[in-house]
């Protein structure tokens, strides 16, 4: 006689059933270090507004004005990166290829960056301050200059970076957030360039898309602070 085999049918996920949180399931040193690195983009970032600000106001003397937003900027490079290191720990391995493009658009972002803060900072503000910025013109930040273009491309791939790394946030209203605003940074990249390139107004309103960057590490901060069962 036959044995007659039944095969049970598989549980399928219930339509409107959210995917599952990972936080749970990556090791404690993942979850700290996107903490660290998201918290330290965003300090380094606001610190970086708020001295473009004060120094659009004049607020800060020579050469404070340009220390304290250039300098701000030359630390978000390394923990934008270092972040995106750990999301890609974090991800999915179906998911990696994201953030590892991620990673390649963070690398050149840091890179361009760096070149121009640093040159800034350590080349022209010396000479600005004596009085003698007419030595290192080609290399004073105006528009159509070459520092100019190279920053506005920075942050272009910044922005880039941070769409990249949508596909790797589900699991609750935060994570939502944080891939939209993923999302939204994707557009956000060519208006970013295009406001560079254009550097006047209206154009330059197109750039406030770079200001998604710093709620983006406050919220992913929050999300790895609030890891279910730990606390850093």
């Amino acid at each position: 006689m036959q044995e007659v085999v039944v095969e049970r049918a598989q549980p399928q996920p219930r339509l409107g059933v959210k995917a599952a949180d990972r936080r749970r399931d990556i090791p404690e040193t993942v979850r700290a270090f996107c903490f660290w690195t998201a918290t330290a983009m965003a300090t380094t970032y606001i610190v970086f507004i708020g001295g473009f600000i004060a120094n659009g106001m004049s607020l800060l003397p020579v050469p404070w004005d340009q220390i304290v937003a250039v300098g701000a900027s030359i630390l978000i490079a390394p923990s934008f990166v270092l972040l995106l290191v750990g999301l890609h720990y974090f991800a999915p391995e179906a998911k990696r290829i994201w953030t590892h493009g991620a990673i390649a658009f963070g690398l050149l972002y840091a890179a361009f960056v760096s070149l121009v803060y640093v040159t800034l900072l350590f080349v022209v503000e010396p000479h600005v301050v004596n009085h003698t910025e007419s030595e290192v013109a080609p290399f004073l930040f105006a528009k159509g200059s070459f520092t100019q273009m190279v920053d506005g491309l920075g942050y272009t791939y910044m922005s880039l970076a941070v769409g990249l790394t949508f596909p790797i946030f589900f699991g609750g209203r935060l994570a939502s957030w944080i891939r939209w605003i993923a999302i939204l940074s994707l557009p956000s990249a060519f208006g970013v360039l295009i406001a560079y390139i254009a550097y006047s107004f209206p154009y330059e309103l197109l750039g406030i898309g770079s200001f998604l960057v710093p709620l983006y590490g406050i919220l992913v901060a929050f999300y790895f602070r609030k890891s279910a069962g730990q606390a850093f």
